[in-house]
């Protein structure tokens, strides 16, 4: 018993450890004078990435710590994870957090990883339209009851797209469909011919990945 439980909290300090290491990528930071500063930043999970920006100039240089509205944004180069500084509401809280950047257009598209998820739409107002999806329900009779409210609320925000619309019935809620729905109700609504900017990359073959084994609590891949 005494070696079991020796072991799992060898297995549990070995993972806080791996978490807390650092994964600088190259990148820049956009200061709010809208200056930009190339150097490293700490590359971390969705969640972590949207409350802090940990940035150098160069590697074993001083690292600064920026909170979201301490600086306009910041960029992944090679990951082209893109964040920016913005004020939203959820709950009626207001917060201002590192929202990513996935499409520039006519609707701008951030993500926020909160609970589920959020996408948000920008408008040309500015106006900031929330979109998130609740977890899937399992009945006692072992019915699976789909929250699809964020189809309507996708629906709203098109709207001026009627042909599109039509199509948010099907419409999935993941990054992949958000970014081409996006993206296609830009192209409709364009009459100048500019492309909208996808910031996205494939960034998932370049990060560390991490798979638990029974063995030693983790197994750190490269992919």
């Amino acid at each position: 018993m005494k070696r079991f439980i020796l072991f799992s909290l060898f297995n549990f300090s070995v993972v806080i450890s791996l978490f807390s290491q650092s994964n600088f990528k190259n990148g820049y930071v956009i200061t709010n004078e809208y200056d930009t500063i190339y150097g490293q930043i700490d590359f971390r999970t969705d969640n972590l990435n949207a409350q802090t920006c940990k940035f150098r100039k160069e590697e074993n240089a001083e690292v600064t710590q920026y909170n979201p509205g301490e600086i306009a944004g910041y960029l992944f180069t090679n990951e082209g994870k893109y964040y920016v500084s913005h004020t939203i509401t959820l709950d009626s809280i207001k917060n201002t957090v590192f929202l990513e950047f996935l499409v520039q257009g006519y609707l701008n598209l951030y993500y926020y990883p909160k609970d589920n998820g959020y996408y948000f739409f920008e408008n040309s107002n500015g106006e900031m339209i929330p979109i998130t999806k609740k977890t899937d329900e399992i009945t006692y009779d072992n019915r699976t009851i789909v929250d699809k409210k964020y189809q309507g609320v996708v629906f709203y925000a098109l709207r001026d797209d009627l042909p599109l619309v039509e199509r948010t019935s099907k419409l999935q809620f993941d990054r992949k469909s958000m970014i081409e729905i996006t993206n296609e109700y830009h192209n409709d609504m364009c009459q100048t011919g500019e492309k909208c900017i996808v910031f996205e990359n494939d960034f998932k073959k370049k990060f560390t990945t991490f798979d638990f084994t029974a063995f030693s609590g983790y197994e750190l891949n490269y992919v």
